[in-house]
């Protein structure tokens, strides 16, 4: 007669090529890894993922600069998506907490995206941007025929 034994443990996850290599003092190649991970979940679209891997290279002391895909002619043209949509809250008087909260970003992020408006836009203040933002606004609308 056989006797069957079931364990009731549940698997255990096997450890990542990283996760192992990071234990094994290679940070290197737990960083190139964790790059090329983080590369390969962006480009399936699998975000969460990549911003996972992401966080495990900020652990390891490295950082993955991503660029956001960059606007098309100038002015308000040369902005990304994502300038183009702090610049729209600016000019709706909102202060960098208030935006931040408002696009899920973080204080820093916001600073950076209104120094790269302000840069690409050639201005110096909040009042200008919030004026471009209008202007275009302006130009976009139809004619009003009377």
């Amino acid at each position: 007669m056989t006797a069957w034994t079931t364990s009731t443990a549940l698997p255990q996850p096997v450890p990542s090529r990283d996760v192992l290599f990071a234990a094994d003092g290679r940070r290197d190649d737990a960083a190139r890894e964790l790059a090329r991970a983080a590369a390969i979940f962006e480009s399936w679209g699998a975000l969460r993922y990549r911003d996972e891997a992401e966080r495990e290279l900020r652990k390891l002391g490295r950082r993955l600069h991503r660029r956001t895909a960059p606007g098309e002619g100038d002015g308000l043209g040369s902005l990304t998506k994502r300038e183009l949509e702090v610049a729209t809250l600016v000019s709706h008087g909102k202060s960098n907490p208030e935006i931040a909260a408002e696009l899920f970003l973080s204080h820093k992020t916001v600073e950076s995206h209104i120094r790269n408006i302000f840069r690409k836009l050639d201005v110096s203040s909040r009042i200008h941007v919030a004026l471009a933002v209008d202007r275009a606004s302006l130009e976009e609308a139809e004619p009003i025929d009377g």
